[in-house]
């Protein structure tokens, strides 16, 4: 709110009081001493900003994965992008009393007859999206090797987990083919449907799915099925799967399906197994059990260095630091009612088909809580955090009021000067300054907003998608106006 609103405001409220009759007008006099009146002046504050890399504290888990590999046109930047993912068994998971092609299990002639030349089981992958940045019609090589360590679903893992941790990398992959984002061989009337998910499909060989139906008619079997926990330490760890070759296109996968194809004989009514039926069977992975991205970004320094703007850049890439001029705004002594500061955006004028979007929403976050925010997939609190969506009107983000994020900032270092025994003077200040330098620092940070049945925020996750601008500031450049309203006696 600025001063012409307030003075408006109490405009209003002197002529509210001067129409009431002579009593009550004599009595409101009476109650608001001259020397008590209230002054209300306007400030304004800058606040210096930088790029900064990414925190490795910020989550990785996603209920999205990103698979491809994209090179900026405007910036050269390139982004390859591939992930890790568990597959759930459902409890108490059950197969057919045989299948046919185990060496255990004997079926009558008439079934190798039937099946002469076929495979008796297979498994691929099926990957399936919606959406993809880029173009539909690129060529990629992928490669697909299975964990053979269990990503641990208690732990939290972090934008710098290292695939490696889970995988040999020197093995051969399960799989390595090139595939074309877009199936030609679905009509176009089926790829515009509403629902319609676009799936990619990768084989694995043969042995890899003859060695998860012998773990079932295994003497544990059952055990190892039982419960998704029991089939991930027993079965199947996860996959890792990465883009090797192929460039200007990055798939959002929504799910990551193992299926099982194999043949098994049903009986008739009679009792009789004289039905040879084909079927498939598919354990997915998806939101319910852990899955993350991994990103490789090349070409960021550059970007960073840049001293005469700030960049927002996901995923996993630049965010912009800005550092408030708290005890500037505060050093009169008078009361802070209201600080709103904006961050300009600055146009890019590339025309390239396939160019980064500008964040839709962004976070101001304390820079020391950006991990516990996250961590608790948390709502913005407008104390501590704060939320803006892109103005296209004003090429801005604007945060209204951040006054209550200034005091409490205050409040925590009075308190913690008086359990020190140290006066809130210059020297005070500097110790606490020494013992936590992020105390006046915000971050701002692409999200996406979590919502419920009731299209209601209820929280906020990372923006992982392809997203970038430039921001006007940095240390060389034009410093962010913080707009103050203050009060006093």
């Amino acid at each position: 709110m600025n001063l012409k609103s307030i003075l408006c405001s109490l405009s209003a409220a002197m002529l509210l009081l001067v129409s009431c009759d002579s009593d009550t007008a004599s009595l409101g006099g009476s109650l608001t001493p001259s020397e008590d009146s209230v002054a209300v002046r306007a400030g304004l504050s800058y606040a210096p900003t930088r790029s900064i890399d990414y925190h490795d504290s910020l989550l990785a888990r996603t209920s999205v994965c990103y698979l491809g590999r994209f090179t900026d046109p405007a910036t050269n930047t390139v982004v390859q992008a591939g992930y890790l993912t568990q597959v759930n068994c459902i409890e108490d998971f059950l197969l057919p009393d045989s299948v046919y092609g185990l060496d255990k299990f004997h079926f009558p002639e008439w079934v190798d007859r039937k099946t002469k030349g076929e495979a008796p089981f297979s498994a691929n992958l099926s990957i399936y999206y919606k959406q993809l940045f880029g173009d539909s019609t690129n060529v990629l090589n992928l490669e697909v090797y299975a964990l053979d360590k269990a990503i641990d679903v208690e732990k939290k893992y972090y934008a710098d987990v290292d695939p490696v941790e889970f995988y040999d990398e020197t093995a051969k992959p399960l799989a390595n083919v090139m595939i074309c984002p877009t199936d030609f061989s679905e009509s176009d009337s089926i790829r515009q449907l509403k629902n319609y998910y676009k799936r990619i499909s990768v084989n694995l060989p043969e042995s890899f799915a003859r060695e998860i139906l012998e773990k079932y008619y295994s003497e544990n079997g059952k055990e190892y099925f039982k419960d998704v926990t029991s089939f991930m330490k027993n079965v199947c760890k996860g996959f890792y799967i990465r883009c090797t070759r192929g460039d200007g296109t990055i798939i959002y996968a929504e799910r990551t399906d193992l299926d099982l194809h194999f043949k098994y004989l049903e009986k008739s009514a009679s009792g009789k197994a004289d039905s040879l039926l084909s079927v498939v069977t598919n354990f997915s992975g998806n939101s319910e059990v852990m899955q993350f991205s991994h990103f490789e970004n090349t070409g960021l320094a550059a970007l960073k260095a840049e001293s005469n703007c700030t960049y927002l850049r996901t995923p996993y890439g630049l965010l912009t630091e800005a550092t408030l001029p708290i005890d500037k705004m505060t050093e009169d002594g008078s009361t802070l009612n209201s600080a709103s500061i904006s961050f300009t955006r600055i146009n890019n004028d590339s025309q390239h088909p396939y160019m980064f979007t500008t964040p839709k929403y962004i976070l101001m976050l304390r820079k020391s809580e950006a991990v516990k925010f996250f961590e608790g997939a948390s709502k913005a609190d407008n104390k501590t955090s704060y939320a803006a969506s892109y103005s296209s009107t004003y090429n801005q983000y604007t945060f209204n009021n951040i006054a209550r994020l200034i005091e409490i900032s205050l409040d925590e270092r009075t308190e913690w000067l008086e359990k020190k025994g140290l006066k809130d003077d210059a020297a005070g200040h500097a110790a606490y300054a020494a013992a936590f330098p992020d105390w006046d620092k915000v971050i701002l940070v692409p999200a996406t907003s979590v919502k419920d049945a009731n299209n209601s925020v209820i929280g906020y996750s990372l923006d992982l998608g392809m997203k970038s601008t430039r921001l006007v500031g940095g240390p060389d450049g034009e410093s962010i106006t913080i707009k103050t309203i203050h009060s006093s006696f």
